[in-house]
C-alpha cells in the first residue's frame, strides 16, 4: 500500500508539471504600474502573475508599443493584454478582468503657462495638444475636429515635446506622465 501512495504521488508530481500553461501577456511599458524596467515589472504585473500562478498558470511578458500589443492580441499570437482601458468596442473582442488600478486622465500644461480652461472640450480650441496614437481618451475630445491634435508615437514623446514649448498640451494618464517626468524626461532628452 505505501508503494503504491508513493508511486500515486511521483507520478502526479511530473503530470501537474507538464500541464501546467503559459500565458503569453502583452503590454506596454505604463510605469508605474507595470514595466520592463521596475522590480517584478511592476506592482500590477505582480499582482496579474500571482493571480495566474494560484490557478497553475505561468506567464511570460512582452513589453512593446500599445498598437501592436493590440494586434499581437486580436490575432491570437498571445493570451493576454494588461492595462487595458475598459470601451465597449474593445469588450467586443475582448473579456476583462475586474478593475485592479485607477488611472486618472488629464491635461499636462507646463508651469509658466496660461492655458483657460472652463470645462469644456471648446475652451481647448486655442491650443495646440499632444496626445499618444492609440490613447484612449474620451469620445467627445477624440471627435472635436476643432482641436488642433499633434499625435505621437508615446507620451514621453508627448510631454517632451511641451517641455519644448513646441505644443501647449499633453493629454494623458496623471500617474503615467508624472512617472515620466520624474524618472525619464529630462535624462531621456538631453
Amino acid at each position: 500500500m505505501i508503494k503504491l501512495l508513493i508511486f500515486i504521488v511521483v507520478i502526479a508530481i511530473p503530470t501537474q508539471v507538464f500541464s501546467k500553461q503559459t500565458w503569453q501577456i502583452v503590454t506596454e511599458n505604463y510605469p508605474p504600474y507595470f514595466s520592463e524596467n521596475l522590480p517584478s515589472n511592476g506592482w500590477l504585473y505582480e499582482i496579474a502573475e500571482s493571480a495566474l500562478k494560484t490557478q497553475g498558470i505561468n506567464s511570460e511578458p512582452e513589453f512593446t508599443t500599445w498598437d501592436r500589443a493590440l494586434k499581437l492580441l486580436e490575432k491570437n499570437r498571445k493570451t493576454a493584454i494588461l492595462g487595458a482601458f475598459y470601451s465597449l468596442k474593445r469588450n467586443e473582442v475582448f473579456y476583462y478582468s475586474r478593475p485592479l488600478a485607477v488611472a486618472h486622465s488629464g491635461v499636462f500644461k507646463r508651469k509658466e503657462s496660461v492655458i483657460s480652461f472652463d470645462g469644456t472640450v471648446q475652451s481647448l480650441t486655442p491650443y495646440s495638444i499632444g496626445i499618444e496614437d492609440n490613447a484612449f481618451v474620451s469620445q467627445e475630445f477624440a471627435r472635436n475636429r476643432e482641436l488642433a491634435i499633434t499625435s505621437t508615437k508615446s507620451l514621453p514623446t508627448s510631454l517632451y515635446l511641451l517641455q519644448q514649448g513646441r505644443i501647449d498640451l499633453v493629454a494623458g494618464t496623471k500617474e503615467v506622465g508624472n512617472y515620466w517626468l520624474e524618472h525619464t524626461i529630462n535624462r531621456r532628452f538631453r
